[in-house]
Protein backbone atom coordinates (compact mmCIF):
# COMPACT_ATOMS: atom_id res chain seq x y z
CA UNK A 1 0.00 0.00 0.00
CA UNK A 2 0.86 3.70 -0.74
CA UNK A 3 2.62 5.79 2.38
CA UNK A 4 0.66 8.16 4.62
CA UNK A 5 1.67 11.88 5.37
CA UNK A 6 1.36 12.90 8.88
CA UNK A 7 -1.73 15.62 9.70
CA UNK A 8 0.48 17.20 12.05
CA UNK A 9 4.06 18.08 10.52
CA UNK A 10 3.93 16.18 6.79
CA UNK A 11 6.38 13.71 7.03
CA UNK A 12 6.18 11.05 5.16
CA UNK A 13 5.16 7.73 7.23
CA UNK A 14 4.62 3.92 6.33
CA UNK A 15 1.17 2.22 6.23
CA UNK A 16 2.10 0.12 8.94
CA UNK A 17 3.13 3.15 11.22
CA UNK A 18 1.70 3.74 14.73
CA UNK A 19 3.35 7.04 14.87
CA UNK A 20 4.93 9.52 12.88
CA UNK A 21 8.76 8.27 12.60
CA UNK A 22 9.30 12.83 13.02
CA UNK A 23 7.23 14.18 15.32
CA UNK A 24 6.18 10.96 17.39
CA UNK A 25 2.48 11.98 16.75
CA UNK A 26 -0.26 9.03 16.70
CA UNK A 27 -1.36 7.97 13.81
CA UNK A 28 -3.22 4.89 15.07
CA UNK A 29 -5.82 4.84 17.93
CA UNK A 30 -7.01 1.50 18.98
CA UNK A 31 -10.51 1.81 20.84
CA UNK A 32 -12.60 -1.06 22.57
CA UNK A 33 -15.99 -1.79 21.61
CA UNK A 34 -17.59 -3.12 24.71
CA UNK A 35 -21.41 -4.23 23.42
CA UNK A 36 -22.76 -0.24 23.23
CA UNK A 37 -20.31 1.55 23.95
CA UNK A 38 -16.40 2.60 23.03
CA UNK A 39 -13.63 3.28 25.04
CA UNK A 40 -10.09 3.78 25.27
CA UNK A 41 -7.69 1.74 27.18
CA UNK A 42 -5.14 3.04 29.27
CA UNK A 43 -2.26 2.26 27.31
CA UNK A 44 -4.08 4.37 24.38
CA UNK A 45 -4.64 7.51 26.58
CA UNK A 46 -1.41 9.18 25.80
CA UNK A 47 -1.85 8.94 22.13
CA UNK A 48 -5.92 10.31 22.79
CA UNK A 49 -4.58 13.34 25.11
CA UNK A 50 -2.41 14.50 21.52
CA UNK A 51 -5.40 13.44 19.22
CA UNK A 52 -7.70 15.65 20.76
CA UNK A 53 -5.40 18.61 20.86
CA UNK A 54 -5.24 18.55 17.87
CA UNK A 55 -8.91 17.63 16.93
CA UNK A 56 -9.43 20.73 18.82
CA UNK A 57 -6.80 22.93 17.07
CA UNK A 58 -8.81 21.97 13.91
CA UNK A 59 -12.12 23.13 14.95
CA UNK A 60 -13.59 19.93 16.21
CA UNK A 61 -14.96 20.33 20.14
CA UNK A 62 -13.85 17.17 21.88
CA UNK A 63 -15.89 16.80 25.55
CA UNK A 64 -15.01 14.12 28.24
CA UNK A 65 -18.22 12.43 29.30
CA UNK A 66 -17.91 10.56 32.73
CA UNK A 67 -20.54 7.45 33.47
CA UNK A 68 -20.71 5.36 36.67
CA UNK A 69 -19.94 1.81 37.19
CA UNK A 70 -23.07 1.26 38.70
CA UNK A 71 -26.09 0.51 36.58
CA UNK A 72 -29.63 0.98 37.53
CA UNK A 73 -30.50 -2.50 37.16
CA UNK A 74 -28.25 -4.35 39.39
CA UNK A 75 -30.09 -2.10 42.47
CA UNK A 76 -32.38 -5.23 43.54
CA UNK A 77 -28.71 -7.37 44.19
CA UNK A 78 -28.89 -5.62 47.30
CA UNK A 79 -31.74 -7.72 49.22
CA UNK A 80 -30.14 -10.08 51.06
CA UNK A 81 -30.07 -13.75 49.01
CA UNK A 82 -31.17 -12.60 45.89
CA UNK A 83 -28.45 -11.58 44.64
CA UNK A 84 -25.80 -14.72 45.15
CA UNK A 85 -29.19 -16.77 44.08
CA UNK A 86 -29.49 -14.84 40.71
CA UNK A 87 -25.71 -14.73 40.16
CA UNK A 88 -25.41 -18.40 40.25
CA UNK A 89 -28.35 -18.68 37.61
CA UNK A 90 -26.50 -16.24 35.26
CA UNK A 91 -23.28 -18.61 35.64
CA UNK A 92 -25.57 -21.49 34.97
CA UNK A 93 -27.51 -20.31 32.30
CA UNK A 94 -25.04 -18.19 30.42
CA UNK A 95 -23.55 -15.07 29.39
CA UNK A 96 -27.06 -13.18 28.31
CA UNK A 97 -28.41 -13.74 31.30
CA UNK A 98 -25.58 -12.12 33.20
CA UNK A 99 -25.47 -9.34 30.72
CA UNK A 100 -29.38 -8.77 31.28
CA UNK A 101 -28.87 -8.77 35.44
CA UNK A 102 -25.56 -7.10 35.77
CA UNK A 103 -25.67 -4.63 32.64
CA UNK A 104 -22.76 -3.23 30.73
CA UNK A 105 -20.90 -0.84 32.99
CA UNK A 106 -21.26 3.14 32.04
CA UNK A 107 -17.79 3.92 31.01
CA UNK A 108 -16.23 7.57 30.13
CA UNK A 109 -16.77 8.41 26.48
CA UNK A 110 -14.84 10.39 24.38
CA UNK A 111 -17.20 12.23 22.25
CA UNK A 112 -16.69 14.30 19.19
CA UNK A 113 -19.13 17.08 18.59
CA UNK A 114 -19.14 18.08 14.86
CA UNK A 115 -21.17 20.92 15.30
CA UNK A 116 -24.25 19.09 14.26
CA UNK A 117 -27.28 18.24 16.04
CA UNK A 118 -26.85 14.65 17.12
CA UNK A 119 -29.03 12.20 19.13
CA UNK A 120 -29.90 8.93 19.15
CA UNK A 121 -32.73 7.16 20.42
CA UNK A 122 -33.73 4.85 23.77
CA UNK A 123 -35.07 2.05 24.39
CA UNK A 124 -38.69 4.13 24.70
CA UNK A 125 -38.21 5.71 21.08
CA UNK A 126 -37.42 8.96 22.64
CA UNK A 127 -33.91 10.99 22.19
CA UNK A 128 -32.04 10.68 24.60
CA UNK A 129 -29.91 13.79 26.50
CA UNK A 130 -26.25 14.02 25.78
CA UNK A 131 -26.16 11.16 23.24
CA UNK A 132 -24.20 11.40 20.22
CA UNK A 133 -25.31 9.17 17.28
CA UNK A 134 -22.85 7.67 14.80
CA UNK A 135 -20.25 9.84 13.40
CA UNK A 136 -19.27 9.11 9.42
CA UNK A 137 -15.73 9.15 9.24
CA UNK A 138 -15.68 11.09 5.71
CA UNK A 139 -16.66 14.14 8.05
CA UNK A 140 -14.22 13.18 10.53
CA UNK A 141 -11.49 12.98 7.44
CA UNK A 142 -13.14 16.79 6.35
CA UNK A 143 -12.62 18.21 10.11
CA UNK A 144 -9.18 16.98 9.98
CA UNK A 145 -8.17 18.79 6.71
CA UNK A 146 -9.51 22.75 7.85
CA UNK A 147 -7.51 25.91 7.37
CA UNK A 148 -5.57 27.73 9.58
CA UNK A 149 -8.03 30.07 9.53
CA UNK A 150 -10.85 28.46 10.58
CA UNK A 151 -8.59 26.80 12.88
CA UNK A 152 -7.91 30.19 14.40
CA UNK A 153 -11.84 30.97 14.51
CA UNK A 154 -12.31 28.05 16.48
CA UNK A 155 -10.03 27.26 18.55
CA UNK A 156 -11.04 27.33 22.36
CA UNK A 157 -7.65 28.49 24.67
CA UNK A 158 -9.39 27.33 28.07
CA UNK A 159 -9.53 23.81 26.08
CA UNK A 160 -7.41 21.53 28.54
CA UNK A 161 -8.34 17.34 27.42
CA UNK A 162 -6.13 16.61 30.88
CA UNK A 163 -7.98 18.59 33.12
CA UNK A 164 -9.54 15.61 35.07
CA UNK A 165 -5.86 14.29 35.82
CA UNK A 166 -5.05 15.42 39.30
CA UNK A 167 -2.03 16.96 38.71
CA UNK A 168 -0.71 17.88 42.36
CA UNK A 169 1.42 21.10 43.11
CA UNK A 170 4.80 20.87 43.70
CA UNK A 171 7.09 23.74 45.82
CA UNK A 172 8.79 26.45 45.37
CA UNK A 173 12.41 25.05 46.65
CA UNK A 174 11.75 21.45 44.70
CA UNK A 175 11.39 24.02 41.43
CA UNK A 176 13.95 25.86 42.42
CA UNK A 177 16.50 23.06 42.45
CA UNK A 178 15.18 21.84 38.55
CA UNK A 179 15.53 25.65 37.70
CA UNK A 180 19.26 26.01 39.00
CA UNK A 181 20.07 22.66 36.75
CA UNK A 182 18.21 24.02 33.45
CA UNK A 183 19.25 27.70 33.46
CA UNK A 184 22.35 28.06 31.60
CA UNK A 185 24.16 31.69 31.23
CA UNK A 186 25.55 32.23 27.21
CA UNK A 187 28.00 34.55 26.44
CA UNK A 188 27.26 36.04 22.93
CA UNK A 189 29.18 39.41 21.60
CA UNK A 190 30.06 40.17 25.33
CA UNK A 191 26.84 39.99 26.70
CA UNK A 192 25.26 37.53 28.71
CA UNK A 193 22.48 35.69 27.46
CA UNK A 194 19.62 32.98 28.84
CA UNK A 195 19.24 29.22 27.36
CA UNK A 196 17.45 26.08 28.67
CA UNK A 197 19.34 23.09 28.72
CA UNK A 198 17.10 20.07 27.30
CA UNK A 199 19.88 17.09 27.34
CA UNK A 200 22.78 16.55 28.67
CA UNK A 201 24.90 18.69 26.38
CA UNK A 202 21.68 20.33 24.13
CA UNK A 203 19.94 23.68 25.08
CA UNK A 204 17.71 25.69 23.45
CA UNK A 205 18.41 30.02 22.92
CA UNK A 206 16.64 32.77 20.88
CA UNK A 207 17.39 32.89 17.13
CA UNK A 208 17.90 36.51 17.80
CA UNK A 209 20.63 36.24 19.83
CA UNK A 210 22.98 34.67 18.03
CA UNK A 211 22.68 37.50 14.84
CA UNK A 212 26.63 38.12 14.38
CA UNK A 213 27.31 35.87 17.12
CA UNK A 214 30.01 33.68 15.05
CA UNK A 215 32.75 36.07 13.91
CA UNK A 216 36.27 36.59 13.05
CA UNK A 217 38.23 39.00 15.36
CA UNK A 218 41.66 40.29 16.30
CA UNK A 219 42.70 40.20 19.46
CA UNK A 220 45.91 40.17 21.39
CA UNK A 221 47.45 36.70 22.25
CA UNK A 222 50.33 36.46 25.21
CA UNK A 223 53.42 33.84 23.37
CA UNK A 224 56.09 33.19 24.61
CA UNK A 225 55.90 36.01 27.20
CA UNK A 226 54.63 39.04 24.23
CA UNK A 227 51.72 40.05 23.48
CA UNK A 228 51.07 39.09 19.24
CA UNK A 229 47.83 40.43 17.40
CA UNK A 230 46.08 37.14 15.99
CA UNK A 231 42.64 36.29 14.05
CA UNK A 232 40.22 34.78 16.42
CA UNK A 233 37.18 32.66 16.02
CA UNK A 234 34.53 33.92 18.06
CA UNK A 235 32.10 31.60 19.42
CA UNK A 236 29.04 31.48 22.04
CA UNK A 237 30.19 30.20 25.52
CA UNK A 238 27.55 28.51 27.62
CA UNK A 239 27.97 27.23 31.30
CA UNK A 240 25.88 27.65 34.70
CA UNK A 241 25.37 30.91 36.05
CA UNK A 242 29.12 31.77 37.78
CA UNK A 243 31.28 28.32 36.46
CA UNK A 244 33.15 27.57 33.63
CA UNK A 245 31.55 27.97 30.45
CA UNK A 246 32.20 25.68 26.94
CA UNK A 247 32.41 26.34 23.38
CA UNK A 248 29.17 25.86 21.76
CA UNK A 249 27.83 25.13 18.06
CA UNK A 250 24.59 25.15 16.38
CA UNK A 251 22.97 22.27 15.74
CA UNK A 252 19.77 23.51 13.78
CA UNK A 253 17.27 26.54 13.66
CA UNK A 254 13.81 26.52 13.82
CA UNK A 255 12.25 29.74 11.87
CA UNK A 256 9.16 29.30 12.86
CA UNK A 257 9.68 28.71 16.56
CA UNK A 258 12.20 31.78 16.79
CA UNK A 259 14.68 29.05 18.40
CA UNK A 260 17.99 27.28 17.85
CA UNK A 261 18.76 23.99 18.97
CA UNK A 262 22.64 24.27 20.10
CA UNK A 263 24.92 21.99 21.69
CA UNK A 264 27.87 22.31 23.85
CA UNK A 265 30.37 19.77 25.70
CA UNK A 266 28.67 20.27 28.90
CA UNK A 267 28.19 16.65 30.44
CA UNK A 268 25.24 18.21 32.44
CA UNK A 269 22.54 16.03 33.89
CA UNK A 270 19.12 16.62 33.61
CA UNK A 271 17.42 14.79 36.84
CA UNK A 272 13.91 17.27 35.77
CA UNK A 273 10.90 15.72 34.01
CA UNK A 274 10.32 17.51 30.45
CA UNK A 275 6.75 18.17 29.50
CA UNK A 276 6.35 17.79 25.50
CA UNK A 277 3.01 16.23 25.22
CA UNK A 278 0.79 18.61 27.10
CA UNK A 279 0.08 22.27 26.35
CA UNK A 280 -0.06 25.21 28.81
CA UNK A 281 -3.18 26.78 29.14
CA UNK A 282 -4.61 30.34 30.12
CA UNK A 283 -5.11 30.21 33.58
CA UNK A 284 -2.40 27.97 34.53
CA UNK A 285 0.11 28.83 37.34
CA UNK A 286 3.96 28.72 35.74
CA UNK A 287 7.28 29.61 37.41
CA UNK A 288 9.77 31.54 35.76
CA UNK A 289 13.22 30.79 35.94
CA UNK A 290 15.58 34.25 36.12
CA UNK A 291 18.80 35.42 37.34
CA UNK A 292 19.70 38.16 40.52
CA UNK A 293 23.23 38.60 40.48
CA UNK A 294 24.53 34.86 40.15
CA UNK A 295 21.73 32.66 41.62
CA UNK A 296 19.28 31.46 39.76
CA UNK A 297 15.53 32.35 41.17
CA UNK A 298 12.29 31.50 40.45
CA UNK A 299 8.85 33.37 40.84
CA UNK A 300 5.54 32.45 40.05
CA UNK A 301 2.91 33.58 37.72
CA UNK A 302 -0.54 33.29 35.87
CA UNK A 303 -1.06 32.43 32.03
CA UNK A 304 -3.87 35.56 31.00
CA UNK A 305 -3.82 35.51 27.47
CA UNK A 306 -2.31 34.27 24.34
CA UNK A 307 -1.29 35.45 20.78
CA UNK A 308 0.66 34.12 18.12
CA UNK A 309 3.17 35.57 15.90
CA UNK A 310 3.64 35.87 12.37
CA UNK A 311 4.08 32.16 11.38
CA UNK A 312 0.81 31.02 13.35
CA UNK A 313 2.85 29.80 16.79
CA UNK A 314 1.12 30.46 19.95
CA UNK A 315 2.71 31.70 22.58
CA UNK A 316 1.37 32.47 26.63
CA UNK A 317 1.77 35.72 27.66
CA UNK A 318 2.08 35.84 31.62
CA UNK A 319 1.40 38.11 34.26
CA UNK A 320 4.80 38.79 35.14
CA UNK A 321 7.25 41.98 34.74
CA UNK A 322 10.67 40.37 32.84
CA UNK A 323 13.16 42.19 30.55
CA UNK A 324 14.24 41.13 27.25
CA UNK A 325 17.46 39.86 28.75
CA UNK A 326 15.58 37.26 30.16
CA UNK A 327 14.23 35.70 27.25
CA UNK A 328 15.93 32.03 26.91
CA UNK A 329 15.33 31.59 30.54
CA UNK A 330 13.42 27.76 31.53
CA UNK A 331 9.73 27.98 32.35
CA UNK A 332 8.74 25.47 34.79
CA UNK A 333 4.59 24.41 34.94
CA UNK A 334 2.79 23.36 38.64
CA UNK A 335 4.00 20.16 38.58
CA UNK A 336 7.86 21.34 38.47
CA UNK A 337 8.28 20.01 34.69
CA UNK A 338 9.95 21.81 32.63
CA UNK A 339 7.28 22.83 30.30
CA UNK A 340 8.69 26.12 28.06
CA UNK A 341 11.04 29.02 27.66
CA UNK A 342 10.49 32.37 28.42
CA UNK A 343 10.56 35.14 25.25
CA UNK A 344 9.81 39.03 26.16
CA UNK A 345 8.96 40.49 22.88
CA UNK A 346 7.99 44.40 22.67
CA UNK A 347 7.53 44.41 26.19
CA UNK A 348 5.46 41.75 26.35
CA UNK A 349 6.62 38.43 28.63
CA UNK A 350 5.32 35.41 27.49
CA UNK A 351 6.37 31.48 27.52
CA UNK A 352 6.66 29.20 24.52
CA UNK A 353 5.49 25.72 25.28
CA UNK A 354 7.63 22.50 24.35
CA UNK A 355 5.07 20.93 22.99
CA UNK A 356 5.39 23.46 19.85
CA UNK A 357 9.16 21.95 19.66
CA UNK A 358 7.51 18.40 19.45
CA UNK A 359 5.11 19.38 16.86
CA UNK A 360 5.92 22.56 15.12
CA UNK A 361 10.30 21.80 14.71
CA UNK A 362 9.96 17.99 14.70
CA UNK A 363 14.11 17.96 13.65
CA UNK A 364 14.78 19.47 16.38
CA UNK A 365 13.13 17.45 19.06
CA UNK A 366 14.86 14.27 17.27
CA UNK A 367 17.88 15.60 17.94
CA UNK A 368 16.68 15.88 22.23
CA UNK A 369 14.57 12.57 22.13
Amino acid sequence: MSDRFCPNCGAQAGHQDADCPDCEFPLKLTVVAAGDDIRLSSGQKKAWTRLSQFLQRSGVRVETHRGSDWNSRQAWLLLPGLGAFLFLISILFGGEIARAIWGRPQVPLQVVDLNRPATVADETGAAGDGAVSDVDTSLLEQALRTTDEQRQLSEDLDFDPSEYVDRPAVSESAVLVSAGQAFLSVRVKDRIRRGTLLTDRHFLIESETLIGAYRNEIQNVRESGSLTQRTVFIVPEVGVPGGDRSRSEIVDESARLGVTLMSAPLNASVPFEIEYDIDLSVGDEVWVSYLEGRQVKVGKHRIIDAWENSRDIRFWRVDGEYGPENTGAPVFNREGKLAGMFFNKDGDPSVLSLLRLRENAPVLFKEVK
